[in-house]
């Protein structure tokens, strides 16, 4: 059950009390100020559908043991708060209705499986490619032809046009350029 404010200015409990005054549920002790929302534990829970008159008692710590003795002492200790000699309480019809049932939602601890037909590459940042077949990269023949006679000149070297021969230092002759076919395949 729930109080939902109350005051006790010396700290205590809040104390239930049903129709014949007896004490049917208690809190813990409370500090001294205002209280919201107190919830009160009842000794023996109301049944379903049950309407019931309940008073609300606010009571003292009167031997500050921070125990509710007010049933223990047959009431000489823990009174209850009063005003003008009357006990301080509020008076409240109870109707316990039906608990409404909440499904939960159903969780499996099975994992979860994932089947891939194609073969994968991880990369190194964690990414995932799928590739279908591999990857083929074809370049045509090429033909490269030279009208003149390339010219180059070093300290070891000499190539001249009009012969269409190279002559080096040992005294080697070598054929002019040709063409030559180039042929380029690359797999990936």
């Amino acid at each position: 059950m729930t109080v939902a404010n109350a005051n006790l200015s010396d700290g205590g409990y809040i104390a239930i009390l049903d129709e014949n005054g007896s004490v049917v549920g208690a809190t813990d002790y409370l500090d001294s100020g205002p209280q919201e929302n107190v919830t009160v534990p009842l000794l023996e829970p109301l049944s379903e559908n049950e309407s019931v008159n309940l008073t609300a008692q606010a009571h003292l710590d009167t031997n500050d043991n921070q125990t509710l003795d007010f049933l223990t002492s047959n009431g000489t200790e823990d009174g209850p708060y009063t005003v003008n000699g009357t006990p301080v309480t509020d008076d409240a019809v109870v109707t316990v209705g039906e608990e409404p049932t909440t499904e939960e939602p159903t969780t499996t601890d099975e994992p979860e499986t994932t089947t891939t037909d194609e073969p994968e590459t991880t990369t190194a940042d964690d990414e995932t490619t799928t590739t279908d077949e591999p990857e083929t990269t074809t370049t045509d023949n090429e033909t490269t032809t030279t009208d003149e006679p390339e010219t180059t000149t070093t300290d070891d070297e000499t190539t001249t046009a009009d012969d269409e021969t190279t002559t080096t230092d040992d005294d080697t002759e070598t054929a002019p350029p040709t063409e030559t076919p180039v042929h380029n395949e690359t797999e990936s």
